[in-house]
């Protein structure tokens, strides 16, 4: 019965199996070496991790069905990811999902979404329901169907919009006031919108 065989040629050995010159196995408790070429390394049984090296780079699979496995290391240095998604170590922590019309946060390691932190944004657009400040407890700006509200003090109160100048097709309001409390107003009173009730300020003589 024919066995396998190490043949010494000019460049070293050759382990071949019994159908020689098919190359064989080699089996050892320790190798140390210089450098390694080959196509694949993988654990000693069927269902282990294994590496491949395609002409492209390298693959990481595990089982038989050549499912893409997993590269655990302290640190990656590389130009470029192409991924689904992207996630912290534990799997109830927030993780990125990288779909068609762009990128999604998500949090507790949930289809829910997160929160995105960031000293500057640069977008074209935001498509949001709302937009407040980092505590949560200040004034917020809610886009509703039919436009915007702005709440204050973090409750549903309606809050104050400052701006230089506004140019509106009309205004809904029960007053208008000066910029100080002591300034004068005018009110609308619900017994008819053409009558106006105007509150003095005080007497500046």
């Amino acid at each position: 019965m024919r066995k396998g065989r190490a043949v010494f040629t000019r460049d070293g050995v050759e382990i071949q199996d019994q159908n020689h010159p098919a190359l064989g196995r080699l089996r050892a408790d320790k190798a140390d070496v210089d450098s390694v070429i080959t196509t694949l390394v993988q654990g000693r049984t069927a269902d282990a991790g294994r590496i491949s090296f395609p002409d492209g780079g390298v693959d990481v699979q595990y089982g038989q069905n050549s499912t893409p496995g997993v590269v655990k290391a302290a640190r990656a240095d590389v130009d470029g990811v192409n991924t689904t998604w992207a996630g912290s170590r534990d799997a109830g922590k927030g993780w990125m999902e990288f779909s068609q019309p762009g990128a999604t946060v998500h949090k507790d390691g949930t289809q829910d979404r997160g929160t995105l932190s960031a000293g500057k944004v640069d977008v074209n657009g935001l498509n949001t329901k709302w937009a407040g400040d980092r505590d949560g407890g200040r004034g917020r700006i809610e886009f509703p169907q039919s436009g915007i509200t702005v709440r204050k003090n973090g409750g549903r109160e309606w809050g104050t919009v400052a701006v230089g100048r506004a140019d509106l097709n009309g205004v809904n309001t029960k007053w208008v006031q000066g910029r100080t409390a002591d300034d004068g107003g005018i009110e609308f009173p619900a017994a008819g919108r053409a009558r106006m009730t105007v509150r003095a300020g005080p007497d500046r003589s």
